[in-house]
């Protein structure tokens, strides 16, 4: 009875090795971190979550946390598998930056789209560029969002500008930068392009809202990416989806990535990598943000950490690795 019951469990140990999916990707639940309800990160994470149970037949869930910062040491030592984050956040994470232990042990599994981010103003300011700021009152620091306050710092330096030359003003949020904006207490806040309190705002204030366009010399990806790793210059055009983009403008983009640790058992990176590329058409129907990106840019050299070992394998097999992402790996400090 012993040696049978042996047998027995070695056969079901061999069928589980020949699946798809390891038994540690059957028995566990893919819990994907994001921000709370109501934002673009729960939003796409419910997406993939709802992919990732469909195709992969595992238990899969989106779980709100306040902010990335939060969950990403959850997911580097394990606890949650994968979360959204920025270029900016997971880089500052990953070194160790705004205060932070390093977490060396994160890595990008792919890359989903791009957050395009600046500044704005009311349309009957006067102001135009960023180089207009000098002397304004300026949302500065974003108390929430740190990474987003070097984002600042940067595109004001790309106008020659410091927060030294400028009235600083602090916010706890996104949100509170547009109100007072709205009231009239600040002559520009920053904020992503897309997002409803922008949308509201630009129709409540008379003459609407502007995007300031990011220009000059230093106006370049080079210069950004240089003083901020992971952003660059993202032109945009006037569209009925945001009545402040009055002209072509630059702003700044930086990257959402979906993060996991290096951890991260290979099959199930490879299984959920192969889920967004085979839906990817349909994600990008039903989730708007995945709009401004493309299946073939999931393995983008924009990553402020190193990628997956499993991704990177899985990018060449869909031959969409460049020379430039091998010069990106090369440079990341590593544990």
């Amino acid at each position: 009875m012993i040696e049978l019951s042996r047998r027995g469990l070695l056969a079901v140990a061999i069928a589980a090795a020949s699946t798809p999916l390891s038994a540690w990707a059957q028995a566990r639940r893919i819990t994907i971190g994001a921000n709370p309800p109501g934002t673009d990160y729960f939003t796409v994470g419910g997406g993939l979550a709802k992919l990732f149970g469909d195709k992969l037949g595992v238990s899969a869930i989106v779980q709100p946390y306040a902010g990335s910062s939060v969950y990403l040491p959850l997911i580097e030592n394990g606890e949650v598998v994968a979360g959204l984050s920025s270029s900016l956040d997971s880089g500052g994470a990953y070194l160790g930056k705004q205060g932070r232990s390093p977490m060396p042990g994160l890595r990008a599994l792919m890359r989903l789209w791009p957050l395009i981010y600046g500044y704005i103003a009311r349309g009957d300011s006067g102001l135009k560029t960023i180089a207009d700021l000098k002397g304004k009152r300026v949302m500065t620091e974003i108390k929430a969002n740190v990474a987003l306050t070097e984002a600042n710092a940067a595109i004001l330096a790309t106008a020659g500008l410091s927060f030294a030359d400028v009235t600083r003003v602090s916010v706890g949020g996104l949100p509170q930068g547009i109100q007072a904006l709205q009231d009239g207490t600040l002559d520009a806040a920053a904020s992503a392009v897309g997002i409803a309190a922008v949308r509201e705002a630009s129709a409540a204030v008379p003459g609407g809202l502007r995007w300031l366009d990011i220009s000059g010399s230093d106006a370049t990806t080079t210069f950004l990416e240089k003083r901020l790793p992971g952003t660059f210059i993202y032109p945009i055009s006037p569209t009925p989806l945001d009545a402040a983009v009055v002209q072509h403008t630059n702003l700044m983009g930086f990257d959402i990535f979906l993060v996991v640790s290096e951890t991260l058992k290979p099959d199930l990176a490879k299984a959920m990598l192969g889920a967004v590329w085979d839906g990817w058409d349909q994600l990008a129907q039903d989730y708007p943000p995945l709009r401004r990106g493309k299946r073939e840019e999931i393995g983008k050299a924009s990553n402020t950490v190193p990628y997956h070992a499993a991704a990177i394998e899985f990018f060449r097999e869909k031959k969409i690795w460049t020379d430039t992402n091998d010069a990106r790996e090369k440079g990341f400090k590593r544990a």
